[in-house]
């Protein structure tokens, strides 16, 4: 980041403005407080009445720059599912000896009681500090007396030494906005470039104004008979400041939805990137970079290029380890293993070491880099090409322009034959080639010794399988007892042991199928990470169909039909995110009751979605008192293109219609 410390020249560059607001602070009124649901969006639990935010630069004598954000929001809460917005928290960056500081802060709750506005303010027992990470700390603000209706209103100061890290303007959010204005303010010798992101059309108006900054020059001059005279003048620069600015109303909210990695990927919002900065009788120096750029500057970081180099911590230990694996995929595997056993990941996330590599092996405790920048020395070390790939994880966003704050994590790479299998130590339940979930966001940065860099994906080409076979008899009172063997491959067998290795197997059963009773529940291989997770057990459901009349109406799928079409959107923007390509197949047999027989089956079905993204599948046969359903669904990519939301839609929903279908059974 770009940042001043010191006193600068004349022809640095400051300004001065006044921070107008169209929403005086303090002035709620009752309509505001009287209003019970919001007037576009009944199923909104809270909205963002008005927000604005100012951001400028300071100049300060002395001192020199700094970056100042002003910001005022006032937010509607309609019901206790919108208090969670009665809590706000703002994240400060800090370096060294600089750091970004919150001031001035004020805040209050409005109720309306017995027809008067009453409010309550927020005192410093409401405010919280906390150290986040080692870039990172946070003030978070809680509002006291909150309640279904209130309205709370805030507004604090942030001055930051880092000129560069201009506050993101986030326009879409998962509420309405009834109206948002924000102007980012900067001299004619930096130069900013707005970085806009989401589908939500943005008009951003430029313009200009006249700024000027005086300077005071202090000089101490020999006035004679051993006397010293201070003398004081004042130099004043005018300068244009360059303005961008938003005024936008009415923005309805962007929800979550199914099959998304992070829905603040696609709300609209505005970055700035410093591009470049040219003074008077000064060289253009350019700050815009390429993530060549990105990827040389983390390298050359003493706690990310140095720490990837050592090696002399590890070697007595890896030696035996190696010392019979004839073959790289061996020494892969063996290496991997020994860095997930020893060493704790402290579930700090991060691409640089905070403590080093060395004392995290020592204590097997560290941080995202240390594991995993550890593991990557190792694996060169025992004669396997490996390199350091960063990434943003799902929660941190996809990284849309060149910043190192795109990155906020790191994994390995080695390259077994033509291919690089990727690896992530911290999680306990990987195997090479199966990353956490977390990991799999597009694509990551693999750099090279040399500090260049390449694209590598992290999307999942394999397709995960889920293989479910069940026995199945009902009786003519509505019940039905069967058993099941359940198998569950790479990402699904992956998923499974992260939610469920702690617990015992009916426990795992009833938390996914709450209606049965449950016996007998086993399950294999939970440490043996290389082989599927089977899961087997017996089960029994009092209710699994419907009698009526002497007629048995049966979903043959059972408590494995899906219920609901995930997809509810009109229309969709953004991609569907399905993390990996799955598989489900079901082979069901199901016995009938002696003195009944079939009625009706539903019809086989077969359907594929275009340019073979999906694939469904649906076959039922009888054979005496013994029915047989053959069920399979399939997603052949991780991530499909909203171009196919509609084929997608329609085949989730003919898929829950069919997989709900019923089987007419009558009595002779």
């Amino acid at each position: 980041m770009f940042k001043t410390s010191t006193l600068l020249s004349m022809f640095f560059l400051g300004l001065v403005s006044v921070y107008g607001q169209d929403y005086d602070f303090g002035e709620v009124s009752k309509s505001e407080l009287e209003e019970k649901m919001h007037p576009t969006d009944s199923s909104a639990v809270a909205s963002v009445l008005h927000e604005k935010k100012r951001s400028y630069f300071q100049y300060i004598q002395g001192k020199g720059f700094s970056l100042i954000t002003e910001v005022h929001k006032r937010i509607k809460v309609y019901n206790e599912k919108g208090f969670g917005y009665g809590t706000e928290k703002v994240y400060l960056h800090e370096n060294g000896s600089d750091d970004e500081n919150l001031s001035s802060l004020k805040g209050y709750t409005y109720n309306l009681i017995d027809g008067k506005i009453e409010k309550t303010k927020l005192s410093k027992s409401d405010v919280f500090s906390n150290d986040e990470s080692r870039y990172w700390k946070s003030e978070t603000f809680t509002f006291p007396n909150l309640k279904e209706g209130s309205v709370i209103e805030f507004k604090y100061d942030i001055s930051s030494p880092f000129l560069s890290n201009v506050q993101e303007v986030q326009v879409q959010r998962e509420i309405p906005v009834d109206h948002i204005e924000a102007s980012f303010e900067f001299p004619e010798y930096f130069y900013f470039k707005p970085l806009v992101k989401g589908y939500y059309p943005l008009d951003i108006a430029t313009s200009s104004k006249s700024g000027a900054i005086n300077f005071v020059n202090k000089s101490r001059n020999d006035g004679g008979n051993y006397v010293t005279k201070t003398s004081y003048s004042t130099q004043k620069l005018d300068y244009k400041i360059n303005v961008y600015s938003i005024d936008l109303s009415n923005i309805s909210a962007l929800k979550e939805e199914p099959f998304v990695n992070n829905i603040d990927n696609y709300r609209a919002s505005i970055d700035y990137e410093l591009s470049y900065i040219k003074f008077p009788n000064s060289s253009v120096e350019y700050y815009s970079t390429t993530w060549e750029d990105v990827t040389k500057k983390i390298f050359d970081y003493s706690d990310f290029g140095n720490e990837l180099r050592k090696t002399g911590y590890f070697e007595q230990d890896i030696d035996p380890l190696i010392a019979n694996a004839p073959t790289n995929e061996e020494r892969v595997n063996h290496i991997f293993n020994f860095v997930k056993n020893k060493m704790a990941w402290n579930q700090n996330y991060g691409y640089t070491c905070h403590d080093g590599v060395k004392k995290a092996y020592k204590e097997s405790s560290g941080n995202v880099a240390e594991v995993n920048l550890m593991l990557t020395s190792m694996l060169n070390y025992a004669g396997i090409e490996a390199y350091p790939v960063l990434v943003s994880t799902r929660s941190h966003g996809v990284p849309l322009f060149p910043t190192q704050e795109g990155f906020n994590y790191v994994v390995s790479a080695a390259k077994l034959g033509d291919t690089y299998v990727l690896m992530d130590a911290t999680s306990k339940y990987a195997i090479p080639g199966v990353l956490p979930t977390r990991a799999l966001n597009w694509h990551g940065r693999m750099i090279r010794k040399d500090g260049n860099s390449m694209q590598i994906d992290l999307m999942p080409k394999s397709t995960s399988k889920e293989v479910v076979n069940m026995l199945v008899k009902i009786d003519n009172q509505g019940g039905a007892k069967g058993k099941v063997r359940g198998q569950y491959y790479d990402y699904n067998a992956l998923s499974y042991r992260v939610n469920y290795n702690q617990k015992d197997g009916s426990e795992i059963v009833k938390d996914r199928f709450e209606q049965i009773e449950v016996e007998e529940c086993e399950v294999k291989n939970r440490g043996d990470l290389h082989k599927p997770i089977i899961e087997q057990f017996s089960f029994y459901d009092e209710n699994a169909y419907d009698l009526i009349a002497d007629k048995i109406y049966l979903s043959p799928l059972f408590f494995f039909a899906m219920e609901e079409n995930p997809f509810k959107l009109e229309k969709r923007e953004f991609p569907i995110d399905f993390s990996y390509p799955r598989e489900e197949s079901y082979m069901i047999n199901i016995t009938i009751p002696e003195g009944y027989q079939v009625e009706s089956l539903p019809e086989p079905m077969k359907m594929v979605v275009p340019d073979g993204i999906g694939e469904f599948s649906y076959m039922i046969d009888q054979n005496q008192q013994i029915l047989q359903l053959r069920v399979s669904l399939k997603i052949s990519s991780a991530v499909i293109s909203p171009l196919y939301y509609d084929a997608i839609k329609q085949y989730f929903s003919k898929v829950v219609e069919k997989e709900n279908e019923k089987i007419v059974i009558s009595h002779i």
